[in-house]
């Protein structure tokens, strides 16, 4: 048994030794399935050096004639733990804007982010995030879990599942390009 547990734990060990941490450099598009809706949104994170990096994101959401557009740019600070392990926490202004048939509105606000990412395979990503979101005078809370499959050096696929403090949990799927 203690030859397994040997064994198992230098199998361990030496996998991670071979796992970078995790790229904050990519571009994914996918769908975010709403209770009330699907909507289409493209992400990017670009590293600045070491530690900084910066995020933007487009996502439009077409209900029954009633256009959402949310627009967000920010950046983040990330710090590895171990080998295969970064923390970080993001500041995104976002700017909200829909179109109705009884009018158009804008409202903006920013998100505020902290989370673990985490490389468990090579080509295997886990994450988890907190972010408070406040746009005007709505505030949300949101905590979400998901994982990144890497198919080759570049080119991979997301899921990610969402949960709010005002029971509207939604997910989102989609390619990612790693550059």
């Amino acid at each position: 048994m203690k030859k397994l547990l040997i064994a198992t734990a230098l199998t361990a060990a030496s996998v991670s030794g071979f796992t970078a941490e995790p790229s904050f450099n990519f571009v994914e598009a996918g769908i975010v399935k709403y209770d009330d809706g699907d909507s289409k949104k493209v992400l990017g994170n670009f590293e600045f050096n070491t530690n900084f990096y910066g995020v933007a994101s487009y996502e439009i959401e077409d209900d029954a004639g009633d256009d959402l557009t949310a627009i967000s740019i920010g950046a983040g600070y990330k710090t590895t733990i171990g080998a295969s392990t970064s923390l970080y926490g993001q500041l995104e202004y976002t700017d909200y804007s829909v179109d109705t048939d009884f009018g158009d509105f804008s409202e903006d606000g920013y998100n505020l982010s902290a989370g673990i990412r985490s490389m468990v395979t090579n080509s295997t990503e886990l994450f988890g995030e907190v972010t408070n979101g406040n746009i005007d005078s709505y505030t949300v809370t949101t905590i979400g879990i998901g994982a990144r499959q890497s198919f080759t050096d570049n080119f991979g696929a997301y899921v990610r599942y969402d949960m709010t403090d005002r029971d509207d949990d939604f997910y989102g799927v989609g390619v990612s390009l790693k550059f």
